[in-house]
């Protein structure tokens, strides 16, 4: 039930492109039947279950309530899983029941992975704490295997890799680098009542966020190339497999950016600028219907780039560099709009950044007219800023324009601004429009 859960879920948020027109022809609600008829499945004496499938239930709830857009239970679920996993010692392999044999084995290496990477990616999108360290897990990575007769998986052509769990293992390594990221990022940002920060008493090594970005990349560069590249989706899971977890590597590596750009020291206007473009620009070489695979989770976790563009939206910015910050904001919105058209639940982010972006267009031309106010158009077709058609490069502008003396643009912003101490993204109430 909890997959059927998530997967009617998600294809009915356009995450599978190989649906027919029968596909669609079902009750608007039926992921949310599936989703209380498992709710009712896991109200039992946790003490008394089988330790793997209640994990990998609630792990998948979790999931289906991303979908949802809702934030609180996914807490929720995943603290479900994790109390099971303590009382069952589940991130031991030596407290495995003795006889699973490695078919078995295999599985519930692959239910902790993923429980584990989902608690990672919690902590970073809604700031939570984290539940689980990987040096406290004494679980092997999923082996490249065929879990039907255990063999490793032959290659189907020349240069095929043998798995695409080539792929999936190596964005576990980015997660398990991810939290060590978000523990250093806030051990950084320390703020805490009248505690003394330990951090630097206890760690005495060195640690750079630009050797880390290289580490990985290097290893991303050594992975075969079909973990590399995108290409068409084509309904085929043999073939699209490849791409999904290029994809999904990807997704995960610039989130990986954006969290070692939390551990920058006031980071300027320009390299706030530099990093979005590179970020946003990353993800519009991805083919959509893998983005949309990806699905709400990859929704919200662009919002850490809605934070960046949002902090410069409230400093005083010259002409050029809101030329710089618009193009950003307008590459995201079309992003976002790509991904929220076949969105069950949507507010239309993309729509409200594309409004914030036209506001601020029409204070840049009140203050060229002499400060005469502009009234705001209801129109929010933006047209592409260019060195010769933009307004902000025409003369008359003053040298400096203080966007932030713009009331609505804070109150109307998707994200909460950047603020010092808190470079992670919060959607209260759960939903991250």
């Amino acid at each position: 039930m909890a997959v059927c859960a998530l997967a009617s879920a998600r294809v009915r948020d356009g995450a599978y492109a190989g649906h027919t027109s029968n596909d669609l022809q079902r009750p608007e609600s039926s992921s949310e039947i599936f989703f209380t008829a498992a709710c009712e499945s896991l109200d039992i004496d946790s003490a008394k279950t089988e330790t793997v499938d209640y994990i990998r239930s609630c792990a998948l709830l979790a999931l289906a309530c991303i979908q949802y857009g809702q934030s609180v239970d996914v807490q929720q679920y995943l603290g479900k899983a994790f109390t099971v996993a303590a009382m069952h010692k589940f991130y031991d392999e030596k407290h495995w029941p003795a006889n699973l044999d490695e078919s078995q084995k295999e599985m519930y290496r692959r239910v902790y992975w993923c429980v584990y990477t989902l608690d990672v990616y919690s902590a970073i999108v809604w700031s939570c704490f984290l539940r689980s360290q990987e040096v406290h897990a004494y679980v092997r990575y999923p082996s490249e295997i065929n879990l039907d007769n255990m063999s490793p998986v032959q290659a189907t052509q020349a240069g095929q890799p043998t798995s695409w769990l080539v792929g999936w293992n190596f964005a576990l390594d980015l997660y398990r680098v991810l939290e060590h990221v978000v523990n250093k990022v806030r051990a950084r940002r320390f703020k805490h009542d009248d505690r003394r920060a330990v951090d630097n008493l206890v760690f005495t090594d060195s640690f750079s966020d630009q050797n880390v970005m290289q580490a990985m990349l290097s290893m991303y560069y050594d992975l075969p190339r079909q973990f590399k590249e995108t290409p068409p989706m084509t309904g085929v899971f043999e073939k699209d497999v490849y791409g999904f977890q290029a994809a999904n590597i990807q997704a995960t590596l610039q989130l990986l950016r954006m969290m070692l750009f939390g551990l920058e020291d006031g980071p300027g206007v320009e390299r706030k600028c530099d990093v979005a473009n590179e970020v946003l620009q990353v993800f519009h070489t991805i083919p959509i219907p893998y983005l949309r695979a990806i699905s709400t989770p990859l929704v919200y976790q662009l919002g850490s780039i809605g934070q960046i563009l949002g902090s410069v939206l409230g400093e005083p910015l010259s002409p050029a560099v809101y030329e710089r910050v618009r193009t950003a904001v307008v590459l995201m919105a079309d992003l976002l709009d790509n991904l929220e058209q076949v969105l069950h639940r949507s507010a239309g982010a993309a729509q409200g950044l594309r409004s914030q972006v036209k506001k601020i267009d029409e204070y840049m031309l009140s203050q060229r007219r002499g400060g005469q106010v502009v009234q705001p158009q209801t129109n929010t077709t933006l047209p592409p800023i260019t060195s010769t058609s933009s307004s902000m490069a025409m003369p008359g502008l003053p040298p400096l324009m203080n966007t932030a003396a713009l009331p609505e643009i804070h109150a109307d912003w998707p994200w909460q601004f950047f603020q010092e101490g808190n470079y992670f993204p919060s959607f209260p109430g759960g939903n991250p429009y």
